[in-house]
């Protein structure tokens, strides 16, 4: 999926309000956010530097994507900012290693906790995180024909080639564009009414602004 569409969905599922019943206590909800967003970024971060890079280059478009794109360096660094193993073992250290540990209620009183345990700030944010980047890659997963990454590494170099690219008319691109765009505006309104601060819903209308944006750059590059 296109990036923004991977932040949206992070942050739809994992910033979720403190009034939520599986709501993370104690982490304002915007914190939250910071962090599924950060999460979903990171699987693309290669790509970004790498078209960053080339662009300050003179690289022109085709030569990126067809050449640079599949470089082994390029490829390698994919590898790495995609690996799901990668990322679990983020989650479990975050998980089993998150220092202090307190419970719902003893963030609201001096009792002793009477209920599952979760993990403090820092750590949640580290599971919030590392969530959102395992979800970037798991619905990646099924959505790229003959570009993916090995998701696995570096366990496996494996890489699945998919039937469905979520770019490529040649395999269904055209029909998941659609559902993304869809998938896009659900979560925006999800995100609308969650978030009530002017600075996000500004930010939101800029996410919704940005899927133009990429479709006419593609069209004028290619």
């Amino acid at each position: 999926m296109n990036t923004q569409t991977h932040m949206l969905l992070g942050c739809a599922v994992l910033a979720l309000p403190a009034t939520h019943p599986i709501a993370y206590s104690g982490i304002q909800t915007g914190v939250k956010a910071m962090a599924a967003l950060l999460g979903a970024l990171l699987p693309d971060a290669s790509i970004f530097i790498m078209w960053g890079i080339a662009k300050l280059k003179g690289i022109p478009e085709s030569e990126i994507w067809q050449k640079w794109y599949y470089s082994d360096f390029w490829q390698q660094l994919g590898a790495i900012t995609n690996s799901l193993p990668m990322y679990l073992l983020i989650g479990v250290l975050a998980y089993l290693g998150g220092g202090r540990w307190t419970s719902v209620q003893s963030l609201q009183s001096n009792m002793m906790p009477s209920r599952p345990l979760i993990p403090t700030p820092w750590a949640t944010l580290a599971l919030i995180l590392s969530s959102s980047a395992l979800l970037h890659v798991l619905t990646d997963l099924p959505l790229h024909h003959d570009d993916g990454h090995p998701h696995f590494w570096p366990i496996s170099d494996w890489i699945y080639s998919s039937p469905v690219s979520y770019w490529d008319p040649a395999h269904y691109g055209h029909v998941w564009s659609v559902v993304e765009l869809l998938l896009a505006m659900l979560l925006l309104i999800i995100l609308w009414r969650r978030f009530l601060s002017s600075w996000v819903r500004v930010l939101l209308l800029l996410a919704a602004a940005s899927y133009a944006m990429v479709a006419t750059y593609w069209w004028l590059s290619f």
